[in-house]
Formats: C-alpha cells, sequence, structure tokens
C-alpha cells in the first residue's frame, strides 16, 4: 500500500513540474503554483512537505529522483520561509505572508515533511525556520483575537 501511495505522489510530483518556477535573482529559491500569498503559500507549504516525504521514503520505491525531490522540497520551504514576515522577500504578488489563523494551519500542516529536511537544512534555513516558527506562536499567543472568556479562579495542583 505505501508503495502504490509513493508511486502516485511521485507522479503528481513529477506532472507538478510544469507549475514550478525559480524567482529570478534567487536560484536558490523556488515557487510551486502562483506563489501569491493566501492559498498560494498553503500550497507551497504543501507541496515542500510532500516532496520531503517523497525523498525520505524513495528507499521503498526505485524510481524516486530522491535529490530531485529534496532539492524541490529545500527550494519550496526556502521560498516560504524567505516570503514570510521575517523574511528578506516576498510572495510572487509582492505581499508577505504570515499573523493569521490559517498562516498557523499552513505551518503545523508543512511540518510533518519539515522534520524530513532536518539533516539537510543549513544553519541560515534552521535560523530562518525558528524566526519564522518563533513569530507565529507569539502572534497566536499575544495578537489572535479569541472570543473566550477566561475564568479567573485559583487552581491548586496536586502535592
Amino acid at each position: 500500500m505505501v508503495s502504490i501511495a509513493l508511486s502516485l505522489i511521485n507522479y503528481w510530483a513529477k506532472a507538478a513540474e510544469r507549475y514550478w518556477t525559480i524567482p529570478v535573482g534567487r536560484e536558490h529559491l523556488g515557487i510551486y503554483g502562483t506563489g501569491y500569498n493566501g492559498w498560494g503559500v498553503q500550497t507551497q507549504q504543501k507541496f515542500a512537505a510532500v516532496l520531503a516525504t517523497l525523498c525520505a521514503k524513495s528507499k521503498e520505491l526505485s524510481d524516486i529522483d530522491t535529490n530531485w525531490a529534496l532539492e524541490r522540497s529545500l527550494a519550496a520551504l526556502r521560498y516560504n520561509l524567505e516570503s514570510h514576515k521575517t523574511g528578506r522577500f516576498h510572495c510572487a504578488d509582492g505581499s508577505r505572508w504570515g499573523n493569521t489563523w490559517i498562516s498557523a494551519l499552513g505551518v503545523e500542516r508543512m511540518m510533518f515533511g519539515v522534520h524530513h529536511l532536518g539533516p539537510y537544512l543549513s544553519a541560515s534555513d534552521q535560523d530562518a525556520l525558528r524566526n519564522m516558527l518563533c513569530n507565529e506562536a507569539d502572534w497566536l499567543l499575544h495578537d489572535y483575537p479569541s472570543r473566550a472568556k477566561p475564568r479567573h479562579q485559583s487552581v491548586t495542583l496536586g502535592t
């Protein structure tokens, strides 16, 4: 079953190549889809995660081009990090993404793949990832509008 799923994902990833672009002057970045803010960011995040997983699971299917999958995944992740509010670039529509309810979900949904990229992330990648994650977490903690009304009760924990 796993090999069938990987085969289908590999087939999709190769077909998706026609929607891959490299920003001018930023050859280390790659865009899958529009590269726009909003759903474009969500798409980018899932693409990076799926290609990272494909690379990590390539031992289970012989026709996966591991180097290609790794390069695409890293370039897509780097574009995502660079186009975040903490990054040094922007989305293809000129905006920067982040600090919305959906940006937090997008980050959560891509982390299963980012986990596979750990050994391949440079110090700069790790710093960018940490900055983005901390920024999104801080925004959720301090600025996300909540409708909940906390009760101010004393809670005694077990001894």
